[in-house]
């Protein structure tokens, strides 16, 4: 077969609106849309590619209503009109409203007619025997009782194949779907030009529409970020942006924008010429619903609840009168129906999502069955136990899958909190906060996270002491990253006194830890050291390694700070193993960038580098915006240190894009250090420069910024003596920790990990951990090197 080639199609020229038809054709003719086909290439590339092969014979093209499945299905079939010889028939079931009819449509298409002693499904079987010919069968999901007649018409026509279009797939052998994507939709997060806001399918889609109701229409930079929210808002659904577009006769783009709120009153049309399901979203939607059975009609109102997607498990627990296998069997129904799409993620957890238009339409059908308030309140208690199991209740100390965990489900707890809060039932609130402050705090949620937790305290009226504290402690951390130490100490004080009066040990340690940090950032070293300490001696009483490590680390920036640099190594060095025997990779990249800083400021900038890429790689990982700012802003640092004026003023402009992304700063201490090498590239090369390479520094891709490390690092192996001598000829005394030295000592006598483990009391991967160190700081390769070396380093 040969394929001829779709017409070209440009955003401003093109379609994918749904296909506006009458009810029946009548004649198997392909109709001619009154509309150009806005985008589809992908799609109609793909399916042309399928109906080719000679494996295929049956295709279904499936997805909600009002998703362009018959537009799509049209213009494929145009395409195919010289491949198929023999012709292309269009059979319309939408009028058709009882599965006995079906032959009889498809007969009627064809232009067959029952004889004498045949009926009319053989005689149609006849016709189609021997010819190469392609039927689009349209609107199949209210007669799948017949699918059976498209099973036989394909055992007895070889040469036959059938595209058909049905929101549900037809459960057939040989069927092959394909799922009807929406629209492609514009970064309604960056700014852009008009040009570049058609290149969005669904945005050039409704400036057609716009324009064709009111020819005053114009496409402005005012009006892009209205119409691309607009897009977004409805999920690049053609049916629906059509339906909006239709609007600008009285409504600008900004006007409609917020009545999206009652999206199914708004969006209606009078035209007469589609069929009465595509005048208005609402229509489109009951034709799903209604053919679905009692059961999965209410399992479809209840989990149209969950906001941003749900899992199998969500489900369960908020329809929670079914078991299980139900509430699978229901699952599958509506992925059958369009109604719900599913997609796995990298973890393998497999999620289900509703179109927000289809979650709209099921919350009113909530409300209407008066389940509104039962629901609601099943999907906040789930909520509180998503939030209250994670490992980030327990401040900070997740990993990078439990803070992706938290990232999918965040608009649900969003919904929760805004839903409980509505009621007054504040308990319920502040639970669901408490348990997610440290993850608001780590993924820059800073401003939001205040103020679910302002909201909450305000109405914290009777609620029990251990509840309110949390979130005064909670809002004491966020307002210590937002560098509003004023309000910070004074909810951390607050905190103290009823962890105090409550004798919680453990919420003493942290309110003492954010006074300590504050203290600090105040340059109140004796009361920060204080503080800290006493915290310290909580946090190893009650056993917590996370903790002491954390303050072990923020003891040893304190002496660094006042020069005792080799009781800030000792002190990261032992956060560092308790990290590491933890896999927290969080606490691990705070520690590494402290480590990294000091080695620079000693002078060894190949160990302070290899410091600030253990960490980067880590802050990466972690998706960490703030982390990779302040590894970044070391890297800068070492940059100016060589003399790399440029390349230092580069990775300056990525750490402001960084921080300004997530609305933070880098912390106190990290900021001072910051504004330094910006003095020191400005004397360099001067502000024009620097501001330009900053500038450009801005825009840079990870891959670049990638490249801009890498040079850093040469700069420094051009700058560093061979492999194996000691530099600057240093002493192991200067070089090495205190619990370094000993590690040393024990490795030249020849003792295994193991051994050395035992002797000093640590875990064997501390030992590894501190190998690793040792070699990387005396430039050798291996232990061997370091025994063959021991009178030379002086050790034996």
């Amino acid at each position: 077969m040969s394929l001829s080639p779709l017409d070209p199609l440009t955003p401003s020229t093109s379609s994918g609106a749904s296909l506006s038809l009458p009810e029946d054709v009548g004649t198997g003719k392909l109709p001619h849309p009154l509309t150009p086909m806005i985008g589809r290439q992908r799609e109609a590339t793909a399916i042309r590619t399928l109906l080719l092969r000679d494996d295929i014979r049956l295709i279904t093209l499936t997805g909600p209503g009002g998703i362009g499945k018959s537009r799509l299905a049209l213009q494929v079939a145009t395409s195919l009109k010289n491949t198929f010889v023999d012709g292309i028939t269009f059979v319309p079931l939408a009028s058709t409203t009882d599965p006995r009819r079906v032959p009889s449509a498809i007969a009627e298409s064809l232009g067959v007619q029952e004889r004498r002693g045949h009926s009319l499904a053989e005689a149609v079987r006849q016709f189609l025997v021997n010819r190469p010919q392609l039927l689009l069968v349209d609107n199949f999901e209210h007669l799948l009782p017949a699918a059976s007649h498209i099973t036989d018409l394909l055992l007895a026509c070889p040469r036959l194949k059938i595209l058909v279009t049905s929101r549900a797939r037809l459960r057939l052998g040989g069927e092959h779907l394909f799922a009807v994507p929406p629209l492609s939709l514009p970064d309604s997060d960056i700014a852009m030009s008009p040009a570049v806001l058609l290149q969005s399918e669904a945005a050039a889609l409704f400036v057609y529409h716009a324009r064709a109701v009111n020819p005053a229409f114009s496409l402005t930079p005012d009006n892009v970020p209205a119409i691309a929210a607009l897009c977004q808002r409805l999920d690049g659904l053609p049916l629906a942006v059509e339906l909006a577009a239709a609007k600008s006769r009285t409504l600008t783009p900004d006007a409609l924008l917020p009545r999206l709120t009652q999206r199914l009153r708004l969006l209606t049309t009078d035209r007469q010429d589609v069929p009465g399901r595509l005048r208005a979203m609402r229509p489109a939607i009951d034709w799903s619903y209604d053919l679905l059975a009692t059961r999965d009609q209410t399992l479809f109102r209840q989990v149209s609840v969950f906001s941003g997607g749900f899992t199998l498990e969500a489900a369960i627990a908020v329809a929670n009168g079914d078991d299980d296998a139900s509430i699978v069997d229901g699952i599958e129904s509506l992925l059958d129906n369009s109604l719900l799409r599913h997609e796995t993620q990298q973890d393998g957890e497999i999620r289900f999502s509703m179109l927000e238009t289809i979650r709209a339409y099921g919350l009113e059908a909530l409300d209407r069955a008066g389940e509104t308030v039962r629901i609601r309140g099943l999907h906040a208690d789930w909520c509180v136990s998503l939030a209250e199991r994670s490992p980030l209740a327990l401040m900070g100390s997740g990993d990078g899958r439990e803070y992706d965990r938290l990232d999918r489900e965040h608009n649900n707890l969003r919904a929760a909190l805004s839903w409980t809060l509505e009621r007054g039932e504040t308990e319920t609130s502040l639970r669901i906060a408490n348990a997610i402050w440290s993850f608001w705090h780590h993924r820059g949620h800073l401003t939001e996270g205040s103020d679910w937790l302002d909201r909450a305290l305000a109405a914290a009226v009777d609620i029990a002491p251990e509840v309110r504290v949390r979130a005064l402690l909670g809002r004491a951390f966020l307002a210590y990253a937002q560098g509003d130490l004023q309000l910070s100490n004074i909810y951390a004080e607050e905190s103290l006194d009823i962890y105090r009066s409550i004798d919680k040990p453990v919420g003493i340690g942290f309110s003492l830890l954010c006074l300590g940090l504050v203290a600090e950032s105040r340059d109140q070293d004796e009361e920060s050291i204080r503080l800290l300490n006493e915290a310290l001696g909580l946090f190893r009483e009650q056993r917590h390694h996370f903790f002491v490590a954390h303050l072990l680390m923020t003891i040893g920036r304190l002496a660094y700070k006042q020069g005792d640099r080799r009781d800030a190594a000792e002190c990261y060095e032992e956060a560092l193993a308790l990290q590491r025997d933890l896999g927290n990779r969080m606490s691990m990249a705070l520690t590494l960038d402290a480590l990294g800083e000091l080695a620079h400021v000693q002078g060894d900038q190949a160990l302070a580098l290899s410091r600030y890429r253990e960490s980067l790689a880590l802050w990466q990982e972690l998706d960490h915006k703030w982390g990779t700012a302040e590894a970044l802003a070391g890297i800068a640092a070492i940059a100016a240190h060589q003399g790399s004026w440029e390349l230092a003023a580069r990775l300056c402009g990525a750490v402001d894009a960084l921080c300004e992304g997530v609305n933070v700063v880098l912390p106190p201490v990290a900021r001072r250090e910051y504004a330094k090498t910006i003095a020191a590239v400005k004397a360099g090369i001067g502000p024009d420069t620097v501001q330009a390479a900053r500038e450009t520094g801005r825009e840079r891709a990870p891959d670049e910024l990638l490249a801009d490390v890498l040079a850093v690092e040469a700069a420094i192996v051009g700058a560093s003596p061979p492999s194996g001598v000691l530099p600057y000829g240093r002493a192991i005394e200067s070089m090495l920790t205190h619990r370094e030295r000993e590690v040393l000592d024990l490795l030249v006598e020849g003792h295994s990990n193991q051994a050395i483990a035992d002797l000093l009391f640590i875990s064997v991967p501390t030992v590894k951990v501190h190998v690793t160190h040792i070699l990387s700081k005396l430039g050798l390769s291996s232990r061997s090197a370091v025994i063959a070396h021991a009178a030379q380093l002086g050790t034996r």
